[in-house]
C-alpha cells in the first residue's frame, strides 16, 4: 500500500505543480497579447500623425503658391489702375503703394506658411511619441511576461518540493 500511496502522492504533486506553471504561462501570454495590441494601436496613431504632418506640409506649399499668385495678380491690377490714371512708373507714391501692398502680402504669406509648418512639426513630434510609446508598451509587456513565466515556474517548483519533501524526510 505504501507504493500505491507514494504513486498517488507523486501524481497529486505533479498536478499541483502544473497549475502555477500554466497560470504563469497564461498570464505571460496575456501580457504579450496586450503589449502587441498597444504596439499596433500606437503604430497606427503614429502613421496617422505622420500623414497629418505630410498634409500640413502640402497645405503650406499650396498656400504659399496661391498667395504668391494672388499677390502677383493684385500687383498687376495696381499697375493697370496706375497706368489708367496716367501715373508714372517711377512715382514715389506709386512705389510706396506697391511696396506696402507687397510687404503686407509677404508677411501674411509667411505667417500662414509658418503656421502650417509648425503644425507639421507638431504632428511629426506626435508621430515619434506614439511610436516610442508603442515600443515601450511592447518592452514592458515582454518584461512582465518574463516575470509571470518565472513566477509560474518558481511556484511550480515550490509545489513540487513541498510535495516530495515529506517522502524524503520520512525515509
Amino acid at each position: 500500500m505504501t507504493g500505491m500511496s507514494t504513486a498517488l502522492s507523486l501524481g497529486a504533486t505533479g498536478l499541483s505543480t502544473a497549475f502555477p506553471i500554466l497560470a504563469g504561462s497564461t498570464a505571460a501570454g496575456n501580457q504579450l497579447a496586450s503589449g502587441k495590441a498597444n504596439f499596433r494601436s500606437s503604430v497606427m496613431s503614429a502613421s496617422q500623425a505622420n500623414q497629418a504632418a505630410d498634409y500640413a506640409d502640402l497645405k503650406a506649399t499650396e498656400t504659399d503658391t496661391y498667395m504668391r499668385q494672388r499677390t502677383a495678380g493684385a500687383l498687376s491690377n495696381i499697375n493697370a489702375v496706375q497706368a489708367n490714371t496716367g501715373a508714372t512708373d517711377n512715382s514715389p507714391s506709386n512705389w510706396a503703394v506697391r511696396n506696402n501692398f507687397e510687404t503686407r502680402s509677404d508677411q501674411a504669406r509667411a505667417q500662414m506658411d509658418l503656421n502650417y509648418r509648425l503644425q507639421s512639426q507638431q504632428d511629426r513630434n506626435a508621430s515619434t511619441l506614439y511610436a516610442l510609446s508603442g515600443m515601450n508598451a511592447m518592452n514592458v509587456a515582454q518584461s512582465n511576461a518574463s516575470k509571470d513565466m518565472l513566477g509560474g515556474l518558481l511556484g511550480g517548483a515550490g509545489k513540487l518540493l513541498t510535495g516530495i519533501a515529506p517522502m524524503f524526510l520520512a525515509a
